[in-house]
């Protein structure tokens, strides 16, 4: 490239967002001024921002690109680290797509001609529907930055107007001066049209700053103001809150030392009223408490002579149920044997049935002894104890394993019920094959 052409490109640093879409132009020299802080972006504050260098020519063609990431900070300025030499990196880069002017000189993360540099890149997107150069191209062709913009001149040369030239004439001639002279003409009023549109550009910011600054110096005058005031309104009423307080303070040492005088007073006289009050309310309590002593043992004497007649109206009591008891007992024994002795008269046969025993006929007799302990009647006919009837009678309404697991429930595994009482063996019948085991190797190790 050489100087000549360089001359005629401009500048320029596009913003993508994440669908791919140009949200932002400026020119390289706005871009340098965000890099050196002298103003921020807050709509990408704390973001990672994908952006594109490119290089323009006069027919506002694509020469150049690099795409690089770019982060802000919290307040939307440039990150002051980042340090990408972006028009190295153009110079460098390799070849890529033909976007109008021939192939672009492209670099990107896959394509980092600095390889140190690559993390800092990414790679534009080339698939339908989504091209990141097609994007740039377009938005480059609107113009929107105002770049100065010529259309190429190509002479048209007949067929019939071609000659060939002599083999000596074959090389290229040397520019004339004149033509050079006009070259660099055109080329110092494009420059001095550029820098005219810089310097627009630049007044117009310095001229948007200066408003800036003094719209925000008004304000902080106003705020100055207006602290001012509210100060001198703050003074005014502490000085007042000041007298008042002092007011307050020798109104209260007055008051306090009238109170103090009067408070001796009392205190004299309450003396003497005091000792008077203490000896009429100890007579008055002496009084009251005789009072209550008297009716307290008044009280007492009656709630005696009330025990006195209770206890003997409880022994007359407890003698006539003594009395009725057994009388009930004669009549009872008395009648239950007429009644027996009737029934056995009249051909009544008393029969029974009880568990381990079976069908028993009573006699007139039996029938008072059965009638008073079954069990113990039973226990006796079947030839066993009273006791061991009642634990054959348990294991025979409920036929499991009585012996305890470790836990302390009971095994309760179903076991053979035994008939007869004589046969039911306390440990054995009651218990299942395994705490039998254990109960005849435990009496072994005894």
């Amino acid at each position: 490239m050489n100087t000549l052409n360089k001359a005629q490109r401009a500048e320029a640093v596009l913003f993508f967002d994440e669908e791919g879409s140009v949200i932002k132009e400026m020119l390289y020299h706005e871009f340098e001024a965000l890099l050196d802080a002298f103003f921020a972006l807050p709509q990408f504050a704390q973001r990672r921002v994908r952006l594109a260098y490119v290089t323009i020519d006069l027919q506002l063609c694509i020469r150049s690109g690099v795409f690089f990431y770019l982060d802000f900070t919290r307040t939307g300025a440039a990150d002051p680290n980042w340090n990408i030499p972006l028009r190295e990196m153009a110079e460098r880069a390799g070849r890529g797509p033909d976007l109008g002017a021939g192939p672009i000189r492209l670099a990107c993360r896959s394509q980092c001609p600095i390889s140190w540099h690559q993390p800092s890149l990414w790679d534009p997107e080339l698939v339908a529907g989504r091209n990141d150069l097609i994007e740039l191209r377009e938005c480059i062709k609107r113009n929107q930055l105002g770049l100065a913009r010529t259309e190429a001149v190509v002479d048209e040369v007949k067929p019939e107007q071609l000659h060939m030239a002599e083999e000596h004439q074959w090389y290229v001639q040397e520019p004339s001066a004149s033509t050079v002279h006009v070259d660099l003409a055109n080329l110092e009023q494009e420059h001095q049209a550029k820098m005219d549109h810089l310097v627009r550009q630049q007044r117009l910011r310095i001229l948007a700053l200066t408003r800036k600054h003094e719209e925000e110096l008004v304000q902080l005058k106003q705020e100055a103001e207006h602290l001012q005031t509210a100060l001198a309104e703050q003074e005014r009423m502490n000085g007042m809150l000041m007298k008042k307080l002092e007011q307050e303070a020798s109104q209260y040492r007055s008051t306090r030392n009238e109170l103090t005088q009067q408070l001796r007073a009392l205190e004299k006289n309450s003396e003497y009223k005091l000792e008077a009050f203490k000896i009429q309310f100890e007579a008055e309590q002496q009084a009251r408490i005789e009072t209550a002593v008297a009716d307290y043992k008044e009280q007492l004497a009656i709630r005696e002579v009330e025990l006195a007649y209770r206890e003997e109206l409880d022994s007359q009591l407890e003698e006539e149920l003594e009395q009725l008891k057994a009388k009930c007992a004669r009549l009872e024994a008395g009648s239950s044997s007429k009644l027996l002795e009737r029934m056995a008269d009249s051909g009544v046969i008393f029969v029974t049935y009880q568990p381990g025993a079976g069908h028993m006929t009573l006699s007139r007799a039996d029938v008072m002894r059965f009638v008073e302990s079954p069990l113990a009647y039973t226990a006796m006919h079947c030839r066993v104890t009273q006791p061991h009837y009642e634990q054959w009678l348990s294991h025979y309404k409920h036929p499991v394993c009585q012996r305890a697991l470790p836990g302390g429930m009971p095994c309760s595994k179903p076991l053979q019920r035994v008939d007869s009482p004589r046969q039911f063996i306390r440990g054995e019948s009651d218990c299942c094959l395994q705490h039998q085991t254990a109960a005849f190797l435990k009496n072994q190790a005894g």
